[in-house]
């Protein structure tokens, strides 16, 4: 039996969700709108929610920003995965801004963390080097420098 969701449900089911991690709204809204008695029922209950401070996309995005970054992912890669996620570019943008990571930094300890540094490289897994820290979501002069030595 496939009953539909009130508003004090749906509360309580965002509650536990947030309980567990972080969620933008973007991904509640997707979870619950098949679940909730109407989509504006289901958007009141998550405007109430970001009100009362439970949900919050701000918190969500430097969460998950801080998580990434201690995983070696580059800027491209986060941008990505939380525009994905339903948050704004320019949410994105300045909490990158205020965290200030050093993505150059980032990418040489991915490589030295991932390939022997002590290697010296052929054209062939120079390249392959280059795509896995592009996979990663570094640009181009974050990775120009992780060789500058090399190149």
């Amino acid at each position: 039996m496939n009953t539909l969701l009130d508003a004090q449900s749906i509360k309580n089911k965002i509650i536990s969700l947030l309980a567990r991690r972080e969620y933008s709204r973007a991904e509640l809204y997707q979870r619950l709108k098949s679940q909730s008695q109407s989509i504006e029922l289901l958007n009141q209950v998550l405007d109430t929610m970001a009100q009362n401070g439970y949900q919050s996309d701000q918190r969500f995005a430097e969460s998950f920003i801080r998580q990434r970054i201690s995983q070696y992912w580059g800027p491209k890669r986060i941008v990505f995965e939380l525009s994905q996620k339903g948050i704004s570019k320019t949410m994105i943008d300045q909490i990158l801004d205020e965290m200030e990571p050093d993505w150059s930094e980032l990418a040489q300890a991915l490589a030295n963390k991932r390939f022997d540094p002590s290697q010296k490289l052929t054209p062939k897994e120079q390249a392959k080097q280059v795509r896995y820290l592009l996979n990663h979501g570094f640009s181009y002069d974050d990775i120009k420098n992780v060789f500058r030595n090399e190149m």
